[in-house]
């Protein structure tokens, strides 16, 4: 944080300029009202003000008390500058801290969604539409049980959009897409110090395994599919294509900005 470490040093230079301007008007001050006396009581000041005031002590003090006054209302004046320049420097520390502290729970917050992603892909299980091809009875996992039910659902399912969204590993999918897209948004509005590593490690998830190979294999156009065996188009649910969309959409600009 640079323009903190700016204001910090601004404000020590301030308070030792007070402080420096203190002691130069301390000494100042006290080498006039020791040499107040010394230059008064020689003769030529001497009998001038003997023939005014019948008191040499009396006069001496009279001169030299305003100068302690002003002196001391002068001291008094820097220490508190000083003093106020301190006070907000400790407030800025304080600031400072209480800005990382919020900063440090933010990127907990955001580390904790991300492994509960990574964890909701870990776990996700997926057997297939065709168990004949498949095998029946074996189950994959991960990314590669998310990459079956998409290459299923896009190119073999053959129900309408409704009875897709009605299906529990379709709804799971949504879920963990919109949990990615949730990290995005929130990695987009923060200045945690760890952002650029979150946001490569859900980039990493997203392009790797929820939506393997995105690239090559699929369109951008995922909820339209000509299908020959049906001679209609299908495809996944707009729901989720439109998550998948905007979720591509800001890898791409993440990466054009880098």
């Amino acid at each position: 944080m640079p323009h903190i470490n700016l204001f910090v040093k601004s404000k020590k230079a301030e308070i030792e300029r007070s402080l420096n301007s203190a002691k130069i008007y301390l000494i100042v001050g006290v080498l006039l009202i020791f040499i107040a006396p010394f230059i008064l009581t020689q003769p030529l000041f001497l009998s001038l003000i003997m023939e005014k005031s019948g008191q040499l002590g009396d006069t001496i003090g009279g001169i030299t008390s305003p100068l302690s006054n002003v002196l001391g209302a002068v001291l008094v004046y820097y220490a508190l500058k000083a003093q106020l320049h301190a006070n907000e420097l400790i407030q800025n520390q304080i600031d400072t801290q209480q800005h990382k502290e919020l900063l440090m729970d933010e990127s907990n917050d955001i580390q904790k969604l991300y492994g509960n992603l990574k964890d909701a892909i870990d776990h996700f299980t997926y057997s297939s539409l065709r168990p004949a091809e498949f095998g029946k009875g074996s189950y994959l996992s991960g990314s590669e049980a998310i990459y079956q039910l998409i290459d299923d659902f896009y190119l073999h399912y053959h129900g309408t959009e409704e009875e897709m969204l009605g299906n529990p590993k379709i709804t799971e999918l949504i879920s963990i897409i919109d949990l990615c897209s949730a990290i995005f948004s929130r990695l987009d509005i923060s200045h945690v110090p760890d952002k650029d590593t979150l946001c490569l490690l859900t980039v990493h998830q997203f392009t790797y395994r929820i939506f393997p190979r995105m690239r090559k294999d699929y369109p951008d156009n995922l909820e339209e599919y000509y299908c020959n065996a049906c001679g209609r188009n299908h495809g996944l649910p707009r729901r989720l294509v439109l998550s998948i969309k905007k979720i591509k959409a800001k890898i791409e600009h993440l990466e054009n900005v880098n």
